[in-house]
């Protein structure tokens, strides 16, 4: 993901508030400003982000980081994970 899809409308505005950019990793600065998760993780230390409604009742609880690439970039390929490359 680029640093142009910060901000992009297929994920809410309270996705982003949890969503901080920042430096280059020093291991890949090509690829630009890591974003960096501040809202709520799990025990294992990812971002977890509450999805859907309460009201009709597809509220769950998700990886944010998949969410993010699951929305902006398209399906995860069962034979493949996303790599943090950030290593944060």
């Amino acid at each position: 993901m680029t640093l142009s899809m910060f901000g992009d409308p297929r994920l809410p505005a309270r996705f982003w508030a949890k969503v901080r950019i920042g430096n280059a990793p020093v291991h890949r600065p090509d690829l630009g400003p890591c974003w960096g998760w501040t809202g709520g993780r799990g025990s294992n230390g990812y971002g977890l982000f509450m999805a859907g409604s309460r009201t009709d009742g597809s509220q769950r609880t998700v990886y944010a980081h998949r969410l993010a690439y699951e929305t902006l970039v398209g399906p995860i390929p069962d034979e493949l994970e996303i790599d943090h490359l950030c290593r944060v």
